[in-house]
């Protein structure tokens, strides 16, 4: 930049040099403090009653007039002179902002007193030189900002800056001046939106995360320990610690020192004795005394993982296995009210379920159900009728669906022969209403987990029993079930009498067999039909529901992850890049009685390319398009078959997502460790577990699930644990859950990054069906939440799960649908809404041949 002439001018100091407009800003405002807070209301208001047209931030001419100053170029270029501008006075641009900054600095200085004060106490607590008068970069250092030469364009094209960027003083002076006067404005602080990105401390977000997963993780201290062994060279003291140190050398370079740069800032946290909230050091100091067993490791992992999972389905047994408490009742004829047979503590079955026990979408009969005083009749919901349904083709894709209620008697939609006279549902009585409507059967293929519930499941375990109501000699019960009593709603109403409705929670987890043993001892794949299913309590039997069981069907099915949308990002200034992570594991029960059985996890990336500086307010409305399928191929499956389902098999995906200020944290740091620790992760839990299935260390699956849960219960002798964890659902999502709690703990210690989604879901080839079934209806929409299990204030994640229309997949393979839906992703802070994500899925099915 060429230097123009200016006139030689005595000078002393800035006060000196403002002399000459001193008593024009004097007249404006009045007093040490007159500035404060209202600097630019007192502006704006006399700009009004000036001129309509008056632009006073970013005029030199416009401010000028304001204060009963000359404007003019000759005027302007004495002053600049007067207060030593060292640039060019041939650019009137960047000599008119120098001027704009050092008039509103006077007003800061002799009439915004308090702020000055305060940003220099400010200056004075940092412990560092910064001159926050003349530099905009250490006037954003001094409010948390970040000051590269990326972020100050970003900031000043924000703030409504049109000229030139880069490293120009132009903008910087332009910003800086911008900056002061939101600063005075606001009382000496930044306005909420330019305020920096919360950076909770670690010991911030361990306490979160703490009080949201309710369990000590064992896994990172004890992988920390074995990898400090294999850093420091000692050789491997057997076979399973061999396959760990294996897994840490198939890790790359950058994946090496990321993890290590991780455990190096977990060590560090931990040195200080914090985390004892979510970290055990109990696995670390054994295995530093003895071989690591693969017992510990799998025992730990499922252990966690299942602490986690069964906690948001059994909120109200705390997440804890264990007796319901007694409800004494009179069992009699009226449904409602109860009969005049013997008090007693006679168990009964409200309802049944095919997902977690509080979902809505669960089934029961007129019998079973009982409702909460004073009501005395239950609402039933569309989903538990029988439904008809008719589609017809749409000339623009999709289909007109039309769905009634089943009605004894009644001609089908599309017309036909009249169906010869039935007094009852398929159900029986039970499930016939008054005006001839049939609530609906569930349905659900052998192999697969069903949830009831009830009250007065007074025993650690039930029996479940069940009788084919076409043939009845076909029966049989599943022993050792494993109950979860509810704890937290009270025996007793206010009145004294016994609470026995549908308030009372306590739940039992069963996997139905998949093979059927005849009465000769002959065994057989477990036959279709309609079956009748009860419990036991000891020798007192429930009442029944009605169940169908369905054939497997020879198809496969993909669920991709098709994109998202950022709804809210994180608060504050600065660029964000989203990491979505997902664990997806494939369980398939075995046939025989083993206790062996075969799972595998596949870690799935989301594509980061398109999730990096994503906002709320950006392009597409924060749209973003990121196809990624969610069902591995058939090399990752354990035990070979189709891609979709194996019989019996189930799906579970847990899915976690970090928002990291990517001006703070280093890519390839951040995204190295992520890609090591998951990757340690899920082969550890493939190696671990896996091994259970074979007898290569005459290990049984069995003896290590009991031996988690003799210390999940808090003592030895609970029965039905192996029952718990066998079943699909919890099996996987122990794995699945173990992986992502641990990643997250780690997380909260090293990485400066923001957890804004958590989520554990399943998958079954019958719900899966069923979603791509043209001729069935929609699911409802759903939510979950992760959270304290007795403060509902303190929630972290909450999962809203909204049903999208069904879409026409191929006419070939008949009356066959795309299902979507989408998944929102909430997170709260200290009861504030801290961000908002989305995402779509997308299911298809598709046959084998």
């Amino acid at each position: 930049m060429q230097r123009g002439t200016r006139p030689s001018v005595e000078t002393n100091d800035m006060e000196g040099h403002m002399n000459s407009i001193s008593p024009l800003l004097s007249s404006v405002f009045q007093g040490g403090n007159a500035a404060t807070a209202r600097l630019s209301e007192t502006f704006d208001r006399k700009a009004a009653a000036i001129s309509a047209g008056s632009n006073w931030r970013d005029s030199i001419v416009d401010l000028a007039k304001l204060i009963g100053m000359n404007g003019d170029l000759a005027s302007r270029r004495r002053l600049a002179t007067e207060l030593e501008f060292f640039g060019d006075f041939n650019d009137t641009a960047m000599m008119n902002i120098f001027l704009h900054n050092r008039i509103i600095l006077t007003i800061v200085e002799n009439h915004a007193v308090d702020i000055a004060s305060k940003l220099d106490q400010l200056v004075g607590d940092r412990a560092a030189e910064l001159d926050w008068r003349d530099s905009v970069v250490d006037l954003m250092t001094l409010f948390g900002l970040h000051n590269s030469v990326a972020s100050r364009e970003q900031l000043a094209t924000k703030l409504g800056y049109t000229g030139e960027l880069g490293t120009s003083g132009t903008m910087n002076m332009w910003l800086h001046e911008r900056l002061i006067i939101l600063i005075v404005d606001r009382g000496g602080t930044l306005p909420d939106e330019l305020a920096p990105k919360s950076q909770r401390t670690p010991k911030q977000r361990v306490e979160s995360l703490c009080r949201t997963l309710k369990t000590k993780d064992t896994l990172v201290p004890a992988l920390v320990a074995i990898w400090e062994r294999r850093k420091s060279g000692k050789p491997f003291r057997n076979d399973f610690e061999n396959r760990l140190y294996g897994i840490f050398n198939s890790l790359s370079t950058e994946e090496q020192e990321g993890l290590g740069r991780a455990f190096d800032g977990f060590t560090a946290f931990r040195r200080n004795g914090q985390g004892e909230c979510l970290f055990s050091n109990h696995l670390a100091d054994a295995v530093r005394d003895e071989p690591p067993e693969n017992n510990d490791f799998a025992a730990a992992l499922l252990g966690q993982g299942l602490a986690l999972s069964i906690r948001q389905d059994f909120l109200h047994a705390a997440g804890k296995p264990g007796p319901g408490q007694v409800r004494p009742w009179r069992k009699g004829s009226s449904t409602f009210e109860g009969g005049a047979g013997p008090e007693g503590p006679w168990p009964w079955l409200t309802s049944l379920s095919f997902g977690p026990p509080d979902t809505p979408y669960w089934f029961g009969n007129l019998q079973s159900v009982r409702p909460v005083p004073p009501a005395s009749a239950h609402a039933w919901a569309e989903h538990q009728f029988e439904k008809v349904c008719s589609f017809t083709p749409l000339p623009t894709g999709g289909f007109d669906q039309h769905c009634v209620r089943k009605v004894l008697n009644s001609p089908p939609p599309s017309g036909g022969m009249q169906l010869p006279p039935s007094l009852e549902c398929e159900g029986g009585v039970h499930y016939t209403m008054p005006r001839n409507e049939c609530l609906r059967i569930p349905a659900r293929q052998a192999g697969n987990t069903i949830w009831l519930r009830g009250f007065n499941f007074i025993a650690t375990h039930v029996n479940v029993h069940f009788q084919s109501m076409e043939v009845p000699a076909r029966r049989g019960f599943i022993e050792d079930c494993l109950v979860f009593g509810d704890n937290k709603t009270p025996v007793r109403n206010e009145q004294g009498k016994a609470i026995v409705d549908m308030r009372v929670k306590d739940d039992v987890a069963v996997q139905l067999p998949m093979r059927f043993q005849s009465p000769d001892g002959t065994e057989s794949p477990f036959p279709p039909g309609l079956y009748e299913i009860w419990i036991s309590v000891g020798e007192l039997p429930s009442n029944r529901l009605v169940l169908r069981i369905e054939p497997d069907e020879n198809t496969q099915f993909d669920l991709e992850c098709e994109g998202g949308r950022c709804i809210k990002e994180t608060p504050g200034l600065g660029d964000d890049e989203v990491s979505w992570t997902a664990f997806v594991g494939h369980l398939v029960p075995n046939h025989e009685n083993t206790g062996r059985t075969r799972a595998k996890t596949v870690k799935v990336q989301i594509d980061r390319e398109p999730w990096k500086d994503i906002d709320d307010d950006g392009d597409n409305n924060g749209e973003v398009h990121s196809p990624t399928k969610f069902f591995p191929t058939d090399a990752d499956l354990a035990g070979g078959g189709p891609a979709g389902f194996l019989a019996g098999g189930v799906r579970v995906i847990s899915i976690v997502g970090f928002e990291v200020d990517s001006a703070v944290a280093a890519e390839k740091q951040i995204h190295g460790f992520s890609d090591a620790f998951t990757k340690v992760l899920t082969e550890l839990a493939n190696s671990s577990i896996s091994s259970l299935e074979g007898d290569t260390d005459g290990v049984n699956f069995l003896g290590v699930v009991e031996k988690f849960v003799e210390t999940a219960a808090g003592g030895p002798g609970v029965v039905g644990a192996a029952s718990l964890l066998a079943t699909g659902h919890y099996m996987m999502a122990a794995m699945a859950a173990a992986i992502v709690a641990s990643a997250a703990s780690l997380w909260a210690v090293w990485a400066p990054a923001d957890l804004i989604a958590l989520d554990i879901f399943a998958l079954n080839a019958r719900e899966c069906w069923d979603r791509t079934d043209a001729d069935k209806p929609l699911p409802p929409d759903m939510a979950r939440q992760f959270r304290n299990e007795f403060d509902d204030t303190d929630v972290l994640v909450t999962v809203l799960e909204r049903q999208l229309p069904k879409t026409p997949q191929s006419e070939s393979i008949g009356p066959v649908a795309i299902w979507k839906h989408e998944v929102q992703y909430r997170t709260q802070h200290d009861g504030d809404e801290f961000s908002n994500y989305l995402l779509r899925f997308k299911l298809t099915r598709r046959v084998i041949v």
